[in-house]
């Protein structure tokens, strides 16, 4: 039996034809991705946003972290608290700095300029601990550094700084004579090398080494730390070896230029003198040593003491009766006059702030 076949012309015709529908929805497809496409790139569309950084008082704030959350893309402030930062529409701008409550802001289409205001943490603040140029836990060194409560120790009459760490901070030894002009010696942990001099521990007030403090107001101090042992002083090297003092001054703030005066004037004196003998008290206790050692304190030669017999032969003299204590220990006036300028204004792209102060003590003896 035998069966025609179809001509090729007859076949490739329907088989165009059928082909059509699904070539039309393809295209369908392909129009929707496309949309899509262009409607997402629309959503995720990158903005260039400049803003400022500033805390409660409305000074710049340098040195905060602005990153986009959920990448590595991320900017810091400049140092009047400026930046520049390109994030697509709806993402999250995270803002942080060591001590401020951490901010989150979402962009949006409308958002090119902003000002971002951050709160001092105060829990942050009483965890952390700047030693050097590296930030620590305080947990991780509860017993290597301590910090002066400056607010308490700047009302006691002073005259240097290291006077008003005396007696307030562990591990901290402060030695002097109380002379007008002395100046303290300060031992940390005790004496890590030979002499005074050497001992003393390396100061650093505002970033900048010194070694000696004499000059500083402390009514100046804004905060003071002292790094005590080598998990604190690292990064010091060996002029940290008889620890460290570090010393932050106050600085002006943003707001209405202020003046600040304080004065005090008072007396200086020993707090308690030593009970002793007077003149015919110890005449009477000479007397009686020598009587106790059996020898005459007339004819004892060289150890001859006539001076303390008040009796026939003897040259005791009631009218002499010298008080060296008195004498030595006088009563002494000090004052102190201290006087403060400042403030700060706040632009659009810079800040400034200003701090002029001066003092004058004075301790003289009587």
């Amino acid at each position: 039996m035998k069966k025609s076949v179809p001509k090729m012309g007859r076949i490739t015709l329907p088989a165009l034809l059928c082909c059509l529908p699904l070539q039309s929805a393809l295209a369908d497809v392909t129009r929707v991705d496309a949309s899509i496409e262009r409607a997402t790139s629309s959503a995720l569309q990158d903005i260039s946003i400049s803003g400022r950084v500033v805390d409660a008082t409305g000074a710049g704030l340098p040195g905060v972290t602005v990153l986009v959350k959920g990448t590595s893309t991320g900017t810091s402030s400049n140092a009047d608290g400026t930046f520049l930062i390109t994030a697509p529409t709806g993402s999250v701008l995270v803002f942080s700095y060591v001590g401020y409550v951490r901010r989150e802001i979402t962009v949006t289409d409308a958002m090119k300029t902003l000002e971002v205001a951050m709160a001092e943490d105060m829990t942050a603040l009483s965890e952390v601990v700047v030693v050097g140029y590296l930030t620590e836990n305080r947990q991780n060194l509860s017993s290597s550094v301590s910090s002066l409560d400056v607010a308490q120790a700047t009302k006691a009459p002073v005259a240097t700084a290291t006077q008003a760490l005396q007696g307030r901070l562990p591990g901290v030894q402060v030695t002097g004579s109380g002379g007008p002009g002395d100046a303290p010696v300060i031992n940390i942990r005790g004496i890590g090398t030979l002499g005074n001099a050497s001992s003393a521990p390396l100061y650093v007030i505002d970033g900048l080494w010194t070694d000696n403090i004499r000059d500083l107001n402390p009514n100046d101090i804004e905060s003071l730390n002292v790094l005590k042992d080598a998990s604190s002083t690292a990064v010091y090297g060996s002029r940290g070896a008889n620890g460290v003092v570090q010393i932050t001054t106050k600085k002006g703030r943003a707001g209405a230029p202020s003046i600040s005066f304080n004065a005090y004037r008072g007396v200086d004196q020993i707090y308690k003198r030593y009970n002793l003998t007077n003149a015919s008290e110890w005449a009477d206790r000479a007397v009686q040593a020598y009587a106790n050692a059996k020898i005459d304190p007339l004819s004892a030669g060289q150890n001859s003491l006539a001076g303390a017999v008040k009796g026939p032969g003897g040259a005791f003299n009631p009218n002499v009766d010298t008080d060296w204590q008195k004498e030595f220990f006088q009563t002494g006036t000090l004052e102190d006059y201290n006087v403060s300028f400042s403030g700060g204004s706040v632009g659009e792209k810079n800040a400034t702030n200003f701090l002029i102060s001066g003092s004058i003590f004075t301790k003289k003896a009587s």
